[in-house]
């Protein structure tokens, strides 16, 4: 009986590690194009500005078929989005509309080509949107535009009550 459990328990360990490796490797190929074991160039990757409207929303276009749901906002959505979009070598930020009444709502900012800066919503596939503070988002008004920052703050300073986010 020991065996049988030891046995499952090492069968479970390897199908989790193989799981584990195997979708590493799914994510760098679809990520890069490229086998990471492989002996391969550098990838030149885009300008940041090398991308236009439609490409862009071709890359969104997946994430149309992910839904709301318990744990998963519309900032997921955009986070998301901006990772298969810097997977794909595009540069983009993530933007935050303060709306009144709240929530606010999260997109994207992506540099293109043929349509400059666009505030881009990835719950929809990429409809490109053009907002302003005072105007309507959903029947809702925009009371600010922020740019989404990540910072590298010291787990000292962060635990000592110093840190001012």
């Amino acid at each position: 009986m020991l065996t049988s459990r030891v046995g499952r328990s090492i069968v479970t360990v390897a199908l989790v590690a193989l799981s584990l490796a195997v979708g590493f490797l799914i994510g760098h190929v679809y990520g890069t194009g490229t086998f990471p074991l492989a002996q391969t160039q550098q990838i030149r990757m885009p300008d940041a500005a090398s991308v236009t409207l439609h490409e862009t929303q071709t890359v969104l276009e997946p994430l149309r078929e992910q839904e709301y749901r318990e744990g998963y906002t519309c900032l997921d959505f955009a986070w998301e989005a901006m990772r298969a979009m810097r997977w794909q070598g595009y540069e983009t930020l993530i933007v935050v509309l303060e709306l009144d009444p709240e929530p606010h709502h999260a997109v994207l900012l992506v540099p293109t080509t043929d349509e400059g800066w666009i505030f881009m919503d990835p719950q929809c596939g990429g409809c490109p949107l053009k907002p302003t503070v005072g105007g309507k988002y959903f029947n809702r008004t925009i009371t600010g535009i922020y740019v989404l920052q990540m910072e590298l703050v010291e787990i000292e300073e962060f635990f000592s009550g110093t840190y001012e986010s």
